[in-house]
């Protein structure tokens, strides 16, 4: 490759030598620039990368396959749908993740809480008086009914209301977020207490 040229080896005249010639030149001037680019694009292996992508990212544009034309449409409106869904709900999401509305969520927890410690106790001291003294008493249980259901429906009504204003900021995020296992846990505790109370009005209304 590294031969020098020699012009006294070739007939100027001759129209095969004159090719002959400028093919050895252009074979002599190609080859260093070949290595020169291999060379290059070993040094740069990050140009060559991009390059790849690009190369491949060209080959999945959606131009080429009505399928692809639609999922990226589809793909798009969702995207838009969902930036103007925040935008609707930026007033309800500051609510919601707001002191008052977190205050008011933990006060009914405890007042739940207290509530139901109160009415266990009740029904137990009930239940002791009826085994001791005859079911035929009048108890103090049979009184208080309509202001123990009245309780039962107003704290439901209370826990649903929240339940359903997280679903409704969090969206996808209430199931599969970081806190999706006590966000279960509170759609299980107000599933059973909407199932006690429809239990409670079908023996009420009995």
């Amino acid at each position: 490759d590294n031969e020098p040229f020699d012009l006294t080896s070739f007939d100027l005249s001759d129209p095969s030598s004159r090719q002959s010639g400028q093919t050895n030149r252009n074979r002599n001037t190609t080859r260093p620039g070949r290595r020169l680019s291999n060379f290059k694009s070993e040094a740069n292996p990050k140009d060559a990368t991009r390059a790849a992508y690009e190369q491949a990212l060209t080959m999945v544009q959606p131009s080429g396959s009505p399928m692809m034309m639609w999922t990226t449409q589809l793909i798009e409106a969702r995207r838009d749908y969902l930036r103007s869904n925040v935008r609707n709900f930026s007033c309800l999401q500051s609510f919601v993740h707001g002191k008052i509305f977190t205050s008011v969520s933990a006060a009914m927890i405890l007042s739940n809480a207290v509530f139901i410690g109160i009415a266990s106790d009740r029904e137990v001291k009930v239940a002791i008086a009826n085994t001791r003294h005859g079911t035929g008493e009048t108890t103090p249980s049979t009184m208080s009914a309509d202001t123990l259901f009245a309780v039962d429906v107003f704290f439901a009504t209370a826990f649903t209301l929240e339940l359903l204003l997280r679903t409704a900021v969090l969206r996808s995020h209430f199931w599969i977020g970081p806190e999706w296992r006590w966000n279960m846990l509170d759609v299980l505790v107000v599933a059973a207490a909407l199932v006690e109370l429809m239990v409670q009005g079908g023996d009420w209304e009995r």
